[in-house]
Protein backbone atom coordinates (compact mmCIF):
# COMPACT_ATOMS: atom_id res chain seq x y z
CA UNK A 1 0.00 0.00 0.00
CA UNK A 2 2.62 2.56 0.50
CA UNK A 3 4.47 2.06 -2.75
CA UNK A 4 1.06 3.69 -5.02
CA UNK A 5 1.46 6.34 -2.31
CA UNK A 6 5.17 7.28 -2.25
CA UNK A 7 4.97 6.92 -6.53
CA UNK A 8 1.66 9.20 -6.58
CA UNK A 9 4.23 11.93 -3.86
CA UNK A 10 7.25 11.47 -6.36
CA UNK A 11 5.19 12.41 -9.18
CA UNK A 12 3.51 15.06 -7.74
CA UNK A 13 7.21 16.16 -6.71
CA UNK A 14 8.73 15.72 -10.50
CA UNK A 15 5.49 17.65 -11.90
CA UNK A 16 5.70 20.52 -9.16
CA UNK A 17 9.52 21.16 -9.36
CA UNK A 18 9.93 22.93 -13.00
CA UNK A 19 7.45 25.17 -11.85
CA UNK A 20 9.12 25.92 -8.52
CA UNK A 21 12.52 26.41 -10.50
CA UNK A 22 10.91 29.33 -12.53
CA UNK A 23 8.36 30.90 -9.35
CA UNK A 24 11.70 32.75 -7.90
CA UNK A 25 12.22 34.68 -11.68
CA UNK A 26 15.38 34.53 -13.82
CA UNK A 27 18.28 35.06 -12.67
CA UNK A 28 21.92 34.18 -15.34
CA UNK A 29 25.19 35.17 -15.51
CA UNK A 30 27.40 36.32 -18.76
CA UNK A 31 31.20 37.07 -19.32
CA UNK A 32 32.13 39.72 -21.42
CA UNK A 33 34.63 39.04 -23.97
CA UNK A 34 35.88 42.72 -23.33
CA UNK A 35 35.13 43.98 -20.40
CA UNK A 36 32.86 47.22 -20.53
CA UNK A 37 34.79 50.23 -19.88
CA UNK A 38 32.13 51.26 -17.31
CA UNK A 39 28.77 50.13 -15.73
CA UNK A 40 25.82 49.27 -17.91
CA UNK A 41 22.87 48.03 -17.74
CA UNK A 42 20.50 47.06 -20.59
CA UNK A 43 17.11 45.17 -20.47
CA UNK A 44 16.71 42.04 -22.93
CA UNK A 45 12.72 40.55 -22.90
CA UNK A 46 12.27 41.46 -19.66
CA UNK A 47 15.72 40.84 -17.84
CA UNK A 48 17.94 43.31 -16.80
CA UNK A 49 21.70 43.17 -17.13
CA UNK A 50 24.07 44.81 -15.21
CA UNK A 51 27.43 44.48 -16.86
CA UNK A 52 30.54 45.86 -14.47
CA UNK A 53 34.15 44.99 -15.89
CA UNK A 54 33.84 41.31 -17.32
CA UNK A 55 31.43 40.26 -15.51
CA UNK A 56 27.41 40.38 -16.08
CA UNK A 57 24.27 39.04 -14.42
CA UNK A 58 20.50 39.32 -15.52
CA UNK A 59 17.36 38.97 -13.17
CA UNK A 60 13.96 39.34 -13.55
CA UNK A 61 11.07 38.53 -10.57
CA UNK A 62 9.33 37.47 -13.46
CA UNK A 63 9.95 36.40 -17.22
CA UNK A 64 6.51 35.71 -19.16
CA UNK A 65 8.25 33.75 -22.28
CA UNK A 66 11.12 31.61 -21.79
CA UNK A 67 13.26 31.29 -25.02
CA UNK A 68 15.10 28.67 -25.43
CA UNK A 69 19.32 28.64 -23.99
CA UNK A 70 20.99 29.47 -27.61
CA UNK A 71 17.88 31.84 -28.07
CA UNK A 72 18.58 33.72 -24.60
CA UNK A 73 21.82 33.73 -25.16
CA UNK A 74 21.47 35.26 -28.55
CA UNK A 75 19.43 38.19 -27.90
CA UNK A 76 21.69 38.61 -24.61
CA UNK A 77 24.89 38.86 -26.48
CA UNK A 78 22.97 41.03 -29.29
CA UNK A 79 22.33 43.18 -26.71
CA UNK A 80 25.60 43.39 -24.42
CA UNK A 81 28.42 42.26 -27.06
CA UNK A 82 30.34 39.29 -27.37
CA UNK A 83 30.28 36.59 -24.42
CA UNK A 84 33.06 34.71 -23.07
CA UNK A 85 30.70 32.85 -20.62
CA UNK A 86 27.12 32.42 -20.84
CA UNK A 87 24.80 30.70 -17.44
CA UNK A 88 21.72 30.68 -16.72
CA UNK A 89 18.61 28.10 -15.16
CA UNK A 90 21.68 26.26 -13.68
CA UNK A 91 22.80 25.61 -17.38
CA UNK A 92 26.68 26.68 -18.68
CA UNK A 93 26.90 27.05 -22.28
CA UNK A 94 29.58 24.73 -24.05
CA UNK A 95 32.23 26.63 -25.56
CA UNK A 96 31.06 25.42 -28.99
CA UNK A 97 27.83 26.24 -28.08
CA UNK A 98 28.81 29.78 -27.26
CA UNK A 99 31.27 30.55 -30.25
CA UNK A 100 27.51 29.62 -32.08
CA UNK A 101 25.65 31.94 -29.70
CA UNK A 102 28.16 35.21 -30.25
CA UNK A 103 28.17 34.36 -34.24
CA UNK A 104 24.45 34.23 -34.29
CA UNK A 105 24.24 37.28 -32.37
CA UNK A 106 26.95 39.29 -34.85
CA UNK A 107 24.35 37.88 -37.89
CA UNK A 108 21.56 39.44 -36.30
CA UNK A 109 23.58 43.44 -34.78
CA UNK A 110 24.47 43.01 -39.32
CA UNK A 111 20.88 42.75 -40.11
CA UNK A 112 20.08 45.06 -37.66
CA UNK A 113 22.25 47.45 -39.03
CA UNK A 114 21.24 46.91 -42.89
CA UNK A 115 17.42 47.43 -41.99
CA UNK A 116 17.94 50.99 -40.65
Amino acid sequence: MQFPVLSAIAAALAILAPATAFAGGFQGTAKLAQPAAAPTSTVVNGVEWRCDGDGCVGTAARVSGVDGFMRECRKVSEAIGPLAGYASRGRTMSHGNLRACNKLAEDGRANQVATK
